[in-house]
């Protein structure tokens, strides 16, 4: 009855104290949750729109369409909080104004979350017989210095930092209860849940699961040479189930095909010694950065254990060395962690940090990793770390139990109170700087999904413009980023938001992408909507063109494309920092080849021969390669072949020799790339290309660098790459390059270079039996005959 009565208090006492913390941090967004926005750029605002959209805006139940427009995507691929959000659309129906306050919801789960992981927690120390003080301290030193709260400003979704204690504490009851069955199910629904929030949630709780049975089973065999295959069945059971689940429900319900199966990251999103080890806030780290002032660690590897925990974990495995030297075999003190299922989870997330970390691929074997496509779907591995910090933070406060009934037994009360008290405070104090600045910026940022909360201007233009009038939104400075083949990032990132205000307001979607694993085939459509009018785009036929659409564009900015497109549009509104034009989409499919063939025979007797060419001065340099000699089978204009390599070498396509060049002068190269292939030319446009200029025994990487892929200029399966760079050494050379991932299997291939002084201009009529084409500065502009 005491002990009832004891753990009733502790709760309330741990329920007090998190409220307070809270309150103090965060009251302000709990009595006024749909007040603000946790961050309004980058991520987060997108991660707001994609969620908040679906619940007001979206007529399907599946596939999201604000975005990546006339297509959409899927919605678990748009990290919207699928299960909130759909539960939120679906009672909007009987609830209308429901959507006004999504915004509102979700904050208050996102802060609420923080005091159900102190809970869950706290639940985990009874399970282990955790003195009550303790287990109050422990919880709430091990909740505040959670890595997963940095995520709380940008990937919401990933911060529900209950999710893994939640899984611990079912394993937990798993190994005890003899009601086994029962929490085989709770185990199961609770990762199909959390996969429902976040892919990478549920398959962090089902690699938990696994690696635990793993490392029970073998436990179980050394010990006892026999394996309870029932008990062992049953937790497989509960990491596959949800993994089968997720997988099978996103095949049904998904339409796009031509998702890349080679996703990026995984060579840079990992964990390591640095990000685990060492703080990334708060006193401890101001001592890291006096005495090793630049240690890089990397963000989606953050996972901090805290500066008690790395003793504890010196101490324990110091102990455990001695004890397997002493029994002459490999295996953890069982003096200071008698608990075996705690044992098993402390080996099992050693062995899931050792993943985290790119191991055993990251020592010089990183091109193993294409031989394991499923890993390399997780590219941001690094998060995986976060089991290692709460089950190595829980096993701290085990041990920590365990020495202070080693002091009440000797009588030292005051150092076992004093150590149940200073430890967990050293895990608060180290991780409060989370917050601090946090809570002050978030008072900063309005709701700006909620009309009223707007600046004035903005809400004029919205109640100003009849959205019924307009199909799609186009943003400019364009953006698209999503399939990793083809896209590009805005030149301002400023008009993220306000692209995504504007088409929440409207319920009209973009024509651009903020999201994940778009298809190629529909990516490459969407950024060939900005190709010159001469080109034949793919998209034409998929845009309903009944009503114009709305370029909400920035002041600045734009690139030159973009501004011609401007000057055929009708002007809005104009404020300081946007504007809102209208635009015929057929405007975008002017074929205007004629015209150019037009201009060139106005000019053409006013042009020289030089080289097979015709240009504007015989005086200026330029330099044409077709690449003749090579043989690949593949070619842009119709020749035997043309240049190819391997993307993770360094391949020299172009060099030019001191002294070819004008001083002060820009020049250009134009050049064509292959897009087309395996899986609509995955990687095929992968690589980063560059000018190397080298003076003596200096090299330098010249500004810009370019990318295949964000080439508006697409010409059926060929991509036009263009990168330029100002000649203003007299005694430079320079080569043109392209490297790609080190661990890349793939060969690209490249056609007509054209390298050329950025005031000349080039033509040529090219005949064939079907078609007249004008090259124009390496543009190929065509008639049918």
């Amino acid at each position: 009855m005491k002990k009832n009565k004891n753990a009733i208090v502790s709760f309330v006492v741990l329920i007090a104290l998190v409220a307070l913390f809270l309150s103090i941090f965060f009251g302000k967004v709990i009595t006024n949750p749909n007040s603000f926005l946790l961050n309004n750029t980058g991520d987060a605002i997108k991660n707001y729109y994609t969620y908040a959209y679906f619940i007001n805006d979206n007529k399907s139940n599946t596939n999201f369409e604000g975005m990546n427009y006339p297509y959409g995507e899927n919605y678990m691929y748009t990290d919207c909080h699928p299960v909130l959000a759909s539960s939120l659309k679906f009672l909007q129906q009987y609830f209308p104004n429901l959507s006004n306050y999504s915004i509102g919801i979700l904050n208050f789960l996102l802060i609420i979350s923080i005091a159900i992981t102190a809970i869950v927690i706290y639940f985990i120390f009874m399970e282990l017989n955790i003195n009550y003080i303790l287990a109050i301290l422990g919880a709430i030193g091990i909740t505040v210095l959670s890595p997963q709260i940095l995520r709380i400003t940008g990937h919401f979704a990933l911060s529900y930092s209950f999710a893994i204690p939640l899984i611990i504490y079912l394993l937990l009851k798993f190994e005890t209860s003899v009601k086994r069955k029962r929490i085989f199910f709770l185990l199961t629904i609770s990762i199909v849940f959390l996969f429902s929030i976040h892919a990478y949630l549920g398959m962090i709780a089902s690699t938990t699961v696994f690696t635990y049975t793993i490392i029970s089973m073998i436990n179980q065999y050394i010990v006892d040479k026999k394996i309870n295959f029932k008990k062992h069945v049953m937790l497989f059971l509960s990491s596959a189930f949800p993994i089968v689940i997720y997988f099978l429900f996103v095949k049904i319900t998904d339409t796009h095909t031509g998702r890349t199966t080679n996703p990026w990251g995984i060579l840079e999103c990992h964990a390591d010694p640095r990000t685990i080890f060492l703080p990334v806030a708060g006193p401890l780290n101001k001592l890291k950065d006096y005495f090793s002032p630049g240690i890089h660690q990397t963000w989606e590897g953050w996972a901090y254990i805290g500066f008690s925990t790395i003793i504890m974990l010196l101490f324990y495995f110091g102990v455990s060395i001695k004890s397997s030297i002493k029994a002459k075999k490999i295996m953890l003190d069982k003096a200071w962690i008698d608990n075996l299922p705690l044992r098993n989870l402390l080996i099992a997330s050693l062995f899931i940090l050792a993943f985290s970390m790119f191991l055993p691929f990251y020592f010089n074997m990183e091109r193993l990793i294409n031989y394991f496509n499923i890993i390399k779907q997780f590219r941001a591995i690094g998060r995986f770390a976060w089991v290692f910090y709460f089950v190595s933070t829980i096993t701290l406060i085990y041990i920590l139990n365990v020495a202070f009934q080693k002091f009440l037994k000797k009588k030292r009360n005051f150092i076992a109170y004093t150590l149940i008290v200073l430890v967990p405070l050293t895990l608060f104090i180290e991780g409060i700087d989370y917050y601090k600045n946090m809570s002050q910026e978030i008072l900063q940022k309005p709701n700006l999904f909620d009309i009223k909360q707007t600046p004035n201007t903005f809400r004029e233009d919205i109640t100003a413009i009849n959205p019924n009038k307009y199909e799609a939104i186009i943003p400019s400075p364009f953006f698209y980023i999503g399939s990793e083949n083809f896209g590009k990032v805005a030149t301002d990132e400023s008009i993220y938001k306000i692209s995504f205000l504007f088409s929440y307001h409207l319920k009209l979607p973009i024509i651009g992408s903020y999201l994940t694993r778009t298809s190629i085939y529909e990516s490459k459509k969407i950024m060939q909507l900005f190709a010159s009018n001469f080109y034949h785009k793919l998209i034409q036929s998929d845009l309903p063109k009944s009503k114009p659409y709305l370029v909400i564009c920035l002041n600045n900015s734009l690139s030159s494309v973009e501004l011609d497109y401007l000057k055929k549009a009708k002007l809005i509104v104009k404020r300081n920092e946007y504007s809102i034009y209208e635009i015929n989409i057929d405007t975008f499919f002017e074929n205007s080849a004629m015209k150019e063939f037009k201009d060139f025979n106005n000019i053409k007797n006013q042009l020289f021969e030089k080289n097979g060419f015709l240009v504007s001065d015989t005086t200026l340099y330029f330099s044409f390669v077709d690449f003749k000699e090579y043989h690949s089978g593949i070619s842009f204009s119709g020749d035997n072949g043309c240049y190819s390599g391997l993307q993770r070498d360094y391949n020299k396509i172009f060099s030019v020799e001191k002294g070819k060049l004008k001083l002060n002068k820009k020049y250009t190269a134009r050049f064509w790339m292959y897009n087309d292939g395996e899986n609509f030319g995955q990687d095929c446009l992968g690589g980063t290309i560059f000018f190397l200029k080298r003076k003596g025994d200096q090299v330098e990487w010249l500004n810009p660098f370019a990318n295949a892929g964000s080439s508006h200029e697409i010409n059926d399966k060929w991509s036009l790459v263009e990168l330029s760079f100002d000649h203003a050494d007299v005694d430079a050379s320079y080569e043109l390059q392209l490297k790609g991932s080190d661990i890349s299997e793939k060969t690209f291939y490249l056609d007509d270079l054209l390298f050329y002084d950025n005031d000349l201009k080039i033509y040529k009529i090219l005949n064939t039996k079907n078609k007249t084409t004008l090259f124009k500065n390496n543009h190929r502009i065509e008639i049918q005959n």
